[in-house]
């Protein structure tokens, strides 16, 4: 849902404070290359506010049509927004009319840099009611069946106080002598496509102040950009303005793979902080290569056709179990050096993390329980299970997911180099359904408890 920050009455300032008050709508991630002019060329070509015929597939072409009668301060209300955003839009919303329906208009917002929805293209559908502006627009998001952010339903259902979808306090509700379509764009891009889209989610901006808030919303953006990948090629394949899109992506196709590129080798999401020690996870930064490749086959058809061999392979080569434990091998030292030092005395998923150095893998078999001893697959003694730590009882558990708790193998005769691993299970934090029933259910009624507790027995009559 909307996110719990404070918001004035007009426009919301979109700043990050820690970065000497620089706008987030513009400001570079630090290992961005500067593309400022390549950009401007890109939508130079483009009107932000303009008309156009008509929408044969907006969402809301079947509300009305282009002969109904519509009250005076409708119309004057709309033209007084239509002056506003074609004098006021920022260079990353573009806004069309119908020039034979009023009621209805279509908004493009680019993900701003520094989120995880950076050069992404985001649609929305909107129209003004019989009753507008007494009560809000309705608004329709292009999902593509994606959810990317608690706030945008992948029903294509926008939530948001200023659209009466969500609650808020009366400044933050649309208000009929205040409010204007700009002041509503803007929120969606700078409250709704922001920076932390995790702390969105309803009853848990108090892991802010926690030590469990910065690694799930690292998670949640990480996963939020990979739909966001998808949204592009969604958009590109079923563009609402296939000019605009094709455009776009054109002009932008080989500053998205610079970024994956660098998401790959480890920069964080959306990041805009220089000399962070959060990396992206081998996890995301795998998804990233692998969803990658078909986003670059979408560039390819619009003519980007370099880029085919411009996109770093994944850091991950291939997995595979054997005997209930699973092995990752990576393409280089570097690699496996990241992983180590990313997940050695860490916390995953509410488990502690431990990464030792083992001895070489043997080429034999053997090992196994009984001779004290593990082999893998064709492997050699790899010391008792005991001295791993993997005792066989009912709160270990064994996954094939990665990554997770780790021994490390590394073969000196210039084989690829191999993690052996498992899992201990304590408690899941990161499990949402647990987090939502402490907050919903347990804490309403320690709560009322409390409250019973201070009033003390009821006197009987």
């Amino acid at each position: 849902m909307e996110p719990a920050v404070d918001r004035k009455a007009g426009i919301p300032e979109v700043i990050d404070k820690k970065n000497k008050g620089k706008s987030i709508l513009n400001y570079q991630p630090w290992w961005f290359p500067n593309f400022s002019s390549k950009r401007t060329s890109a939508r130079a070509n483009f009107k932000r506010f303009d008309s156009v015929q008509h929408f044969s597939d907006h969402h809301y072409v079947s509300k009305g049509n282009a002969s109904k009668q519509h009250s005076r301060n409708w119309a004057k209300k709309i033209q007084a927004d239509w002056k506003i955003l074609e004098k006021d839009l920022p260079e990353t919303i573009f806004v069309r009319t119908c020039e034979s329906r009023m009621d209805l208009m279509r908004a493009v917002i680019i993900g701003a840099e520094g989120t995880p929805y950076h050069d992404g293209l985001f649609f929305f559908d909107i129209h003004f009611p019989d009753t507008y502006p007494s009560v809000p627009p309705m608004v329709h998001y292009h999902s593509g069946g994606l959810t990317i952010n608690p706030n945008l339903y992948n029903s294509g259902h926008v939530c948001l106080s200023l659209l009466g979808t969500w609650y808020g306090n009366t400044r933050e509700n649309w208000l009929p002598q205040e409010s204007t379509m700009l002041q509503l764009l803007v929120s969606i891009q700078g409250l709704i496509l922001n920076r932390k889209p995790y702390y969105n989610e309803p009853f848990v901006g108090w892991t802010k102040w926690t030590p469990l808030g910065e690694p799930f919303s690292k998670g949640y953006s990480e996963n939020v950009f990979i739909l966001s990948l998808r949204t592009m090629v969604y958009i590109m394949r079923k563009p609402p303005n296939a000019k605009f899109v094709r455009s776009h992506y054109f002009v932008r196709a080989r500053d998205i793979v610079k970024a994956a590129n660098a998401y790959i080798d480890g920069a964080p999401v959306g990041s805009i902080v220089k000399g962070t020690s959060q990396g992206g996870s081998m996890k995301f930064r795998t998804e990233v290569a692998v969803f990658m490749k078909t986003v670059v086959d979408e560039f390819v058809k619009l003519g980007v056709k370099e880029l085919q061999d411009k996109l770093k392979p994944p850091p991950v080569i291939h997995t595979n179990t054997s005997r209930g434990f699973g092995f990752v091998t990576f393409k280089d030292e570097k690699s496996t050096r990241d992983a180590i030092d990313e997940m050695n005395g860490k916390e995953l998923d509410g488990r502690t993390i431990t990464v030792n150095e083992a001895q070489s893998r043997g080429s034999g078999g053997g090992g196994g329980r009984g001779g004290g001893g593990y082999g893998g697959r064709g492997g050699g003694n790899c010391g008792s299970l005991d001295q791993h730590g993997f005792a066989r009882d009912k709160i270990w558990q064994w996954s094939d997911r990665w990554p997770l708790n780790i021994d490390f193998f590394r073969n000196i005769n210039g084989k690829p180099f191999r993690f052996l691993f498992a899992y201990h299970t304590y408690l899941a934090v990161s499990d949402i359904s647990l987090i939502m029933y402490f907050t919903k259910i347990l804490l309403p009624m320690l709560a009322f408890s409390y409250h019973s507790y201070k009033k003390g027995p009821v006197p009987r009559s």
